[in-house]
Parts: structure tokens; sequence; C-alpha cells
């Protein structure tokens, strides 16, 4: 689930500027005659050396990477997954009017790579993962505010789906239509508008399917062959039929993390007038056709609130505190319970991609500064255990 490209603190990286240089082959797909963006047919040449140093407060299990770019201007923003047993980052550099967005494995050669403008007539934003795919969204035709928009989506590798024509949102069929949040699941592009529906991209039919807004939608994500949606209740949505994730009365429960047939969630009980809940627990059960089948709570969390898990090779890691100082990593097979804190005034701005051997997460300044944001890698077994 991603809300588009990173905001100005997330620094820079270095990366070969030139777009269209022949020794990298770049295939270009047009998204409206005056906006098009390129896809590389050799990604591996696009090799990123991202500046990983030892962390300064913690030179054991502990890498960090500052977001601070040489160039001014320029910014790095990172996502990942996990898939089968493996991590997949998306690096998305900018500099200039240029923004590239290249995927792989973590600290191996990118399998795709996207690159395109960023003007006020033509567009490339975020970029978001599911599974073994990924999808890039383009803003076109952008007239007072309101944009065209048009979807990119393949798997992570060489695909041919990358260059077809991309799904397109357009601002004329669609005036209400903003994309606040897309991702990618069953080979398919979905797009979640602020506020209105969840569409799926239906390419046989070459339109966009309106998804039943049964309890509201306010966030979608991504997976392997089916999407998760919802607001106050998630449901899973496969083969364009909804379900809910869960067939029993629950006060409240938060965006689910699903990895392979695993799926954990936070729920909340006894809600106060100011947003929280008396009790918040962490849960856990296998997914199934119609939902969740035997779902086990792994205990309580110290927030009041209802955060978004992520799971990763059968590690969990969620915030803990109410705060964003504290993050809380589970191992489903033993129940092993870390925690991490950050340090300072620093705070967790999110959790970047959750693997059975490291948690990475983006700390920063809570309060408006021009301190660059780090992404921290951390070895799970060298985080504290959890004294309680």
């Amino acid at each position: 689930m991603r809300r588009g490209a990173a905001d100005h603190r997330r620094g820079a990286a270095h990366h070969p500027t030139a777009a269209r240089d022949a020794i990298f082959g770049w295939t270009e797909v047009v998204v409206d005659p005056a906006c098009s963006v390129e896809v590389t047919t050799d990604p591996g040449r696009l090799a990123i050396d991202l500046p990983w140093q030892p962390c300064a407060a913690q030179a054991v299990g502990c890498r960090e990477l500052s977001l601070r770019g040489a160039d001014r201007g320029s910014w790095i923003d990172l996502t990942g997954t996990h898939h089968r047993g493996e991590v997949f980052v998306a690096v998305s550099t900018s500099s200039g009017d240029r923004l590239r967005h290249a995927v792989g494995p973590r600290d191996a050669p990118p399998r795709v790579g996207i690159e395109g403008p960023r003007t006020e007539a033509c567009s490339i934003a975020g970029i978001a993962l599911g599974g073994d795919a990924a999808v890039v969204e383009v803003a076109f035709d952008i007239v007072d505010g309101s944009a065209s928009r048009a979807f990119l989506q393949g798997t992570i590798g060489p695909d041919s789906a990358w260059t077809r024509p991309p799904a397109i949102l357009r601002r004329q069929d669609h005036p209400e239509a903003i994309a606040e949040s897309f991702a990618t699941a069953g080979g398919r592009v979905y797009a979640l508008d602020n506020g209105g529906p969840l569409r799926w991209f239906d390419r046989a039919l070459g339109a966009w399917v309106e998804v039943d807004r049964r309890g509201g939608t306010s966030w979608v994500q991504g997976g392997v062959d089916m999407a998760t949606y919802g607001d106050e209740r998630p449901w899973i949505l496969r083969d364009g039929q909804g379900r809910p994730l869960l067939d029993r009365s629950v006060d409240a429960i938060g965006i689910p993390a699903i990895d392979g047939d695993r799926v954990v969630w936070v729920e909340g009980r006894s809600a106060d007038p100011a947003g929280g809940f008396g009790a918040v627990s962490l849960w856990t059960g296998s997914l199934g056709e119609t939902g969740v089948l035997g779902a086990a709570e792994l205990g309580p969390l110290r927030t009041r609130r209802l955060p978004a898990p992520r799971l990763g090779g059968g590690v969990v890691a969620v915030l803990d505190d109410d705060d964003r100082r504290t993050l809380a990593i589970l191992r489903l097979g033993s129940g092993e319970r870390r925690v991490f804190t950050t340090r300072g005034k620093e705070v967790i701005e999110q959790i970047v991609w959750v693997g059975s051997d490291e948690v990475a997460v983006q700390v920063g300044l809570a309060e408006r500064s021009t301190t660059p944001s780090r992404v921290l890698r951390l070895a799970v077994e060298s985080i504290p255990r959890d004294a309680r």
C-alpha cells in the first residue's frame, strides 16, 4: 500500500543520470502523447550502491543508511516485501526532474528498472509491492490539481507485462478519482480513491470494475493472489469476490499482514472517546479460501492504537507504544519476543521490510526538521529480548 513518492526529508542516493543511456537498453512506454516512461531491458546493470554503515549507537548487528544525498533536492525511498523466503526491495531514487525505481532481491542486482520524468505535465510517482510483483503509478494530464493516472504492473523479473499499455484511470471518466493508494495482487491492479470506491482493472474488458464497498474502504494492500482492503473491518479479495477476513465479532481490527498462508493482525477492545482502546492484542491464524482459520492470540501490546504489523519469514514486527518509539518483534514458531527502542527524539516512521533474519525500519525526528531520516537494518538476533 503506497500513497506516492517519498517526502522531502528522505534524502538521496547515487545512480546513473542518463535515463536513455544505450548501454542499459531502455524501452519507451507511452502513457499519453505527452507522457512516457522507460523500462530497462537490462536491469542487472542498474546496480545501486547504497552506502550502508555500522550503526553509531549499535555497531554489532545493525547497519544504517542516511537518506541525505549528495545532490540538493534529491532523495531516496526504500520499501520491501517478503515472498517465499526472499526479501524484495524497491529502491526509488530521484535526481533533478527524474525518478527511478529499481526492484530486486535484497542486496542483489535489480530485476526491474523503471524511470520517468517528475514534471507538472507527466510525473512518475510511487511503487507498491505485492508478493513477487510490483505496480508503478504515473500521473499525467494534470489540470487544476486533478490528474489522470496510469499503472504499470508486472512480476519482479523479466516480464513483458511491464511494456504493455498501462491501466489508465482518466480524470474525465472518473472526475472524483484521486487514487489515494494502489496495489497489485493476482496480476491485477487495484486503485482506491480518497473516500471513494475501490476498483480493479479488467484487462479483458479494458475497463475498471468497482468492488463492493460493504463496511467502507480506506486502505488496500496487495499480495500474491489476493488483495486485502477495508476500514474498520478487513476483507480479502480474490477473483473479484470480497469476503470478511474474520467471521467473528470484534470491536476493531487493524490492517493485517500476510505472508504465504500465515496472517497476523491487531485487535482492539473497549474503545474510548479519544479514539484508543482499553486493550490491544496481536493475533495470528492461517489463511484459507474463505478467511482466517485457527485464530490464536499471540499476546497483549502496550499501545492503545491499532498499528499495522509486518510479517516475513515467520517474524512479526509491530509498533508497541503510542509514541512510535518501540517496536515489538516476535517469532511465530518459538514465541520469542524482542523489543527495539529508538534513541533520543527519533520515532519509527515506517517498517520497511521484515525477514527471518532481519527487520528494517525507517526512523526520523518527530518534529519538522531538515535532518534526514535513516533506515536501520537490525539483525533479529541482535535485538534485545523483551524482559516482560
